[in-house]
Parts: C-alpha cells; structure tokens; sequence
C-alpha cells in the first residue's frame, strides 16, 4: 500500500497515511472531519545509515553478527562468512 500525505481542511493537521488507491478518504484524528490527499515528491529512503544485521553471523570473525553502512557491505560481509542470499 502506498504512503498519501493528507491534510484536513477544518484544523490543517497534515498526516503520513498508508491508504489504497481506491480505499476512501481517512478521517482527521483531531476534528473527525474527511481529509484530502495532497500531492507531495516521492519519497527516497537513503541506504546510508549503518544497522545492526544479527543475520550476518560468522563464528570465528562474528558470531553475533555485525554492523552493515549498506547494502553493497552486506553483500561483500555476507561473501566473506561464505553465506548465501535465498529468494
């Protein structure tokens, strides 16, 4: 489902809403009233910031996984502990 910004046009409360195409117009959490989807840039989610992958565990190097800065560094940490992508 996609993510629709929406604004009530009563109290101007704009909100993050996973919606549908053809689902109806949400409600205002505040005044109850319909509100309208506005057309707003696609949003990108950056591959940049460093997360934890309990995944990628190596007994000897490590055994409790290890820090990932993205997806080409997972691939290289996954080729290392001679792990395989499925799917």
């Amino acid at each position: 489902m996609p993510l629709y910004d929406c604004e009530c046009a009563e109290c101007g409360i704009i909100e993050d809403i996973w919606a549908g195409i053809n689902e109806l117009s949400p409600k205002c959490p505040k005044c109850k009233r319909e509100m309208k989807r506005l057309i707003s840039p696609v949003r990108i989610q950056c591959d940049l910031e460093p997360y934890w992958d309990e995944n990628l565990a190596d007994v000897k190097k490590a055994p409790h996984g290890c820090y990932v800065t993205s997806r080409q560094d997972r691939k290289r940490k996954m080729v290392e502990f001679g792990l395989a992508e499925i799917g």
